[in-house]
């Protein structure tokens, strides 16, 4: 087993948090369109903080030929839900999320990363958000840049992990370049062909080769400035302390501190069979944000508007914070030196971040992944009811799922605190084969299926107007050959090292 001891890259400053935490609250009416049976995951019975099983992307299927619209978004969130709940499943002292299955990938220094593991390394890179120029993309800080905190005093950390298949067909790719691997591994016979090379250089075999390539990206914060901290996934870090300026205005780093993270936000992202494209699931604590207005079905004739609500203390939304004042950047870190330095922002001709260096409003805009469209805007034209039933299908199956899983999740497990809030992928052809990988060739959004307006509040806090989804970003050039190009689907392929090089 590959054990780590996870040290940060970039700290927090505590401040007071005794204030009682506010959960986003789900509907309960609505219609059971999505749901499952967890017991199988856990091998038949479910426990507290116990062991979940992978789910299988090597037999992954969206067939569903009785519900007479193509593939089953269910399939797709219930995968998403399972891998979750598997990568924050115990084992060995620590979590899935840190053992054998998955390495940590480095912050580029130079444009170059590397894979981490005991054998080469025992500490964790991650990186607070800070804005990025176009030849950085894919650095550890997320896309519209940004350093954000919470209301209680914590900056939020970031990290890149990858899975052994992901390193292990990099590795293969990189030294062999075969022609008939130019995409992500999404069958059995790709797997064989990556566990034998493996092996074949002395590298030890894949330990979950069913869950084929997956990318992940983990969001944190300080458990000691959250009121709940045993509400959380944890894991101990080293982080830097700040000296602060006289005017708050600039954090500069000053030394270390030993601190427990907690986990409030993760996108998985993995492929799963006829799927390429990866599926693009994310995560969030209950009590990170709530979200704008949002229409659900409850099985009745017309769908059901639930409001949206800000009253208690959310871990990145102060007690009534308003939606039109919320998601305004504060703050950006050098990712050179780790300086913090203050935004002035302006919005609607107040300031926004006064006081220097201070937390800002979050709330989910996209609630689901999906644009609020209400029925009048059907009715006036401005989108259509095809359009508008989607978003309400879209959103009923993932407040149908979060709330049969949670429901399910044994009392006293961190993981019963985490919603998965959306997911997009794109859709196999009607008649047979891959699913489209996005290229820049022109609007694709008919391909697309899932939340297509998907975002993370933890990490796409600042560009939930500037984007419309995660292929806006992680797509191929129109010419390429393959996936693995400089900023195609997977931002940090190509700046790994591979495992060993022949």
């Amino acid at each position: 087993m590959r054990l780590k001891t996870l040290t940060y890259s970039t700290g927090a400053i505590l401040l007071s948090a005794t204030a009682a935490s506010a959960q986003m609250t789900l509907p309960t009416d609505a219609d059971a369109t999505c749901q499952a049976d967890i017991a199988p995951w856990f091998g038949g019975t479910v426990t507290a903080d116990g062991a979940v099983n992978p789910p299988s992307s090597v037999t992954f299927t969206d067939d569903n030929p009785n519900n007479g619209e193509g593939p089953q978004i269910c399939n797709f969130y219930q995968w998403g839900a399972q891998m979750f709940l598997w990568l924050t499943s115990p084992e060995g002292g620590g979590l899935v999320l840190d053992g054998e299955a998955i390495y940590n990938v480095t912050p580029a220094v130079d444009g170059v990363r590397t894979f981490q593991d005991a054998a080469t390394a025992t500490a964790l890179d991650v990186a607070l958000r800070a804005e990025k120029a176009f030849d950085e993309v894919g650095e550890v800080t997320q896309a519209g840049g940004g350093t954000l905190m919470s209301q209680a005093g914590s900056l939020v950390y970031y990290g890149v992990h990858a899975n052994d298949i992901y390193a292990d067909f990099l590795t293969l790719q990189v030294n062999t370049k075969p022609a008939d691997l130019a995409n992500f591994p999404i069958t059995a016979e790709e797997i064989r062909i990556i566990t034998d090379y493996v092996e074949g250089i002395g590298l030890d075999a894949p330990t979950a080769p069913e869950t084929l390539a997956m990318e992940l990206k983990t969001s944190w914060v300080d458990a000691a400035t959250l009121p709940n901290a045993s509400a959380y996934v944890t894991m101990p870090a080293v982080v830097p302390s700040y000296q602060v300026n006289a005017d708050n205005t600039v954090w500069t780093p000053d030394g270390t501190q030993q601190v427990t993270l907690a986990l409030v936000g993760m996108h998985i992202v993995g492929t799963v069979q006829n799927h390429p494209e990866f599926v693009w699931a994310t995560f969030e604590h209950l009590d990170n944000a709530p979200d704008a207005a949002y229409w659900y079905s409850n099985g009745g004739a017309d769908p059901v508007e639930w409001p949206y609500d800000s009253s208690g203390s959310f871990t990145f939304l102060a007690t009534g914070g308003t939606p039109d004042q919320a998601n305004v950047e504060c703050m950006t870190t050098d990712t050179k030196d780790g300086k913090i330095e203050i935004i002035a922002e302006m919005k609607d001709g107040q300031p926004v971040c006064a006081g220097g260096i201070v937390p800002s409003d979050t709330v989910r805009l996209r609630p689901w992944g999906s644009i609020a469209y209400t029925p009048t805007d059907v009715s006036n034209g401005t989108v259509t009811q095809d359009v508008f039933d989607k978003v309400v299908k879209n959103n009923t199956a993932l407040v149908s799922l979060n709330t049969d899983v949670l429901g399910q999740i044994a009392a006293g497990d961190p993981r019963g605190n985490y919603v998965q809030t959306g997911g997009i992928w794109t859709t196999t052809p009607e008649g047979g084969g891959d699913a489209p990988i996005p290229n820049q060739g022109g609007d694709q959004t008919a391909q697309m299926r899932g939340s297509l307006d998907l975002y993370n509040a933890t990490m796409e806090t600042y560009s939930q107007d500037t984007a419309p989804n995660c292929f806006a970003c992680h797509q191929l050039d129109g010419d390429a050959t393959n996936s693995f190009g400089a900023f195609q689907l997977s931002h940090i392929y190509s700046q790994i090292q591979p495992l060993v090089s022949e």
